[in-house]
């Protein structure tokens, strides 16, 4: 079964970060010659169980990402004019463009078409909303071996100790909205 997938890569109302004397949003940063949403296109292109990409964005800031992309692949890349918060974004995307989704974040970098399929085969998409979750034991092990460059108490990340491992969310969502009634949203 395959999914539509919407990436989050809204601008209005967030706040840009300062990079020396450049203001710029997280997902427009570059990382390794590539900007860091496009490690996320990258990743929902090439997942096997993805079908249309939705990218809520500004359009003018996303044309210069979407260059390097193929006509065949960017006729799989839909660009929706970001609105004036998260919620209006998700709202107006589910209601004129797709109802049922996984929603990914643009700042993902180090997400994989993996991840991405393992999440689809294993959401239950008779439910309205799905929170993904990972294992986060490994992010201990990876700040004990920063521990000398890095102050583990003052980076925050969530870990929810449940069954005896450290689990924490993995960003990945699925959204089916003909199940929410819309005056919830």
């Amino acid at each position: 079964m395959k999914l539509n997938a919407v990436i989050l890569a809204g601008t209005k109302n967030y706040r840009q970060f300062v990079i020396g004397k450049k203001k710029e949003y997280k997902q427009y940063l570059k990382l390794c010659d590539k900007y860091v949403i496009e490690y996320v296109i990258d990743a929902v292109l090439n997942a096997k169980l993805v079908d249309k990409i939705f990218i809520i964005c500004d359009k003018q800031k996303i044309k210069q990402v979407l260059k390097k992309y193929s006509a065949k692949q960017r006729k799989r890349l839909h660009i929706i004019e970001n609105k004036e918060s998260l919620m209006e974004n998700i709202n107006y995307c589910f209601t004129n463009y797709t109802q049922k989704a996984i929603l990914l974040p643009s700042d993902a970098p180090f997400l994989k078409p993996k991840d991405i399929d393992s999440f689809i085969k294993q959401v239950n998409t008779n439910k309205d909303y799905v929170i993904g979750f990972t294992d986060g034991s490994d992010l201990d092990k990876i700040f004990d071996k920063l521990s000398l460059f890095i102050k583990k108490e003052r980076i925050k990340y969530g870990l929810f100790p449940i069954y005896n491992a450290d689990i924490r969310i993995s960003n990945l969502h699925f959204l089916d909205s003909t199940k929410i009634k819309k005056p919830e949203l």
